[in-house]
Order: C-alpha cells, then sequence, then structure tokens
C-alpha cells in the first residue's frame, strides 16, 4: 500500500468510529434530557412543599393520594407516585380497608369513603 491509500484508509476508520460515538452520544444525551424532565415533573411542588411530603407517613402519602383521585386509583400508580415496594403499598392498602378508610370498586380501584 502506498502512504496515500493507508491515509486514505485510516481516515475512513476514523470517520466511521467518530459517526458511531456521534450516534451514541447523541442517544445518551436524548436519555439524560428525558430523566431531566422527568425529574422536574416530579419535583415540582415548591421546596417546602416536597419537605412537608417526606415527613409524612407512608400510610398519609397513600391515604393522599387516593382522597385526591375522584374515580379512584389503581395500586401500580400508587407504587409509581410514592416510589414504594409492591408488599409495603399492599399492607397499607388492606389496613385503610380494615380501618374503613377507603373502599374497593370495580377493577380494583382504591376509593375514599366519603365522611371521613
Amino acid at each position: 500500500m502506498i502512504a496515500r491509500q493507508e491515509i486514505h484508509k485510516n481516515g475512513i476508520e476514523l470517520i466511521c468510529r467518530y459517526s458511531m460515538i456521534y450516534t451514541r452520544l447523541a442517544a445518551v444525551l436524548r436519555k439524560v434530557a428525558i430523566l431531566q424532565e422527568f425529574i422536574k415533573n416530579r419535583c415540582a411542588g415548591s421546596p417546602a412543599e416536597t419537605i412537608a411530603s417526606l415527613k409524612k407517613s407512608s400510610t398519609q402519602r397513600v391515604f393522599e393520594i387516593i382522597q385526591s383521585s375522584k374515580t379512584g386509583v389503581d395500586p401500580l400508580y400508587i407504587i409509581e407516585m410514592t416510589g414504594l415496594k409492591e408488599e409495603k403499598i399492599a399492607r397499607i392498602l388492606h389496613k385503610l380497608f380494615k380501618c374503613g378508610e377507603v373502599r374497593i370498586e370495580s377493577g380494583g380501584l382504591y376509593v375514599a369513603v366519603a365522611g371521613r
């Protein structure tokens, strides 16, 4: 191979590598932007509001989520909103149901009992 052909071959390899790295970097930056938007939306409340909600017990937070819903709440939605484990949510919902604070609608939706 003459030097010119070798330089051309190495140049093409570098361009291919650069293109591959650029594509992967662009994908990572898109994922970071999506995560930043998710975090921004999740922490939309004021800092005082966020601190106050962290001081509440898990049962209080779950009950407030159920109370704020008009049509009822699915346990998976509660898991998403609180970040608690499925077993803990199941125990809390069972306790709230036994105390008469919530009732179970068709489709497994939990609704706050009126007047409580």
